[in-house]
């Protein structure tokens, strides 16, 4: 309790929570039960991935997997580069890959009157670009130690990581409700775009009193 009490007096970390949330807020958008309604039934509309597996739900199964196989491979890339860089440039890249996640998401989710070859490219460029947003983890967490320090409250970083991954996936689930109720799939995608400028905005607060911090 002490430990968690330190870290949670460290301004830096206070800095960098908000910036935690927003980013636990998509992933709550994309992985609560939202997106596996929408994929999964059949809708009027002009959006191709809205009902894509209504007559293959299963399918929404081994996109999860391909998902977490694509995600844990971008960590395991991310564990090596991550010692040779900046941690708050990392944090500037993963948030500026998702934007590209938004737009390659959109294009996809608007490509029914496109051929099957240009459906591959979107897709395999939105992977790439989910492969390097999956470093903003680590490097947050690599933080978030560094913050909390070497004192035997350092198991503190992993609750705290708990306790906003937890808050911020259940405000993303909400926003996935609320948003795919009323636009489908470019609802996740919208609140997505929209979490990722708030973490951009507030990733920029906190370089700028890293400075602050590194020149005092």
């Amino acid at each position: 309790m002490a430990g968690l009490g330190d870290a949670l007096r460290q301004p830096s970390l206070r800095r960098l929570a908000p910036v935690w949330l927003c980013v636990n807020c998509i992933i709550g958008l994309w992985l609560g039960p939202t997106l596996t309604f929408l994929l999964t039934q059949k809708v009027q509309g002009t959006q191709f991935l809205a009902g894509i597996f209504a007559d293959q739900p299963e399918q929404v199964g081994w996109l999860l997997l391909g998902y977490s196989l694509l995600f844990g491979a971008g960590v395991s890339a991310w564990s090596v580069i991550l010692p040779r860089m900046s941690i708050l440039r990392v944090l500037r890249i993963n948030l500026a890959a998702m934007f590209a996640v938004c737009a390659g998401l959109f294009l996809l989710n608007h490509s029914g009157g496109q051929s099957q070859a240009v459906r591959w490219v979107i897709g395999i460029a939105s992977a790439v670009c989910v492969m390097v947003e999956s470093g903003f983890t680590p490097a947050a967490l690599s933080l978030l130690a560094g913050v909390v320090g070497a004192h035997p409250g350092r198991g503190a970083a992993m609750g705290i990581y708990s306790v906003l991954l937890s808050i911020g996936a259940i405000a993303g689930s909400l926003m996935a409700a609320a948003l795919g109720n009323r636009f489908a799939v470019d609802g996740l995608i919208y609140g997505t775009l929209a979490m990722a400028v708030v973490a951009m905005a507030l990733l920029r607060r906190l370089q700028a009193a890293a400075g602050v911090d590194a020149s005092a």
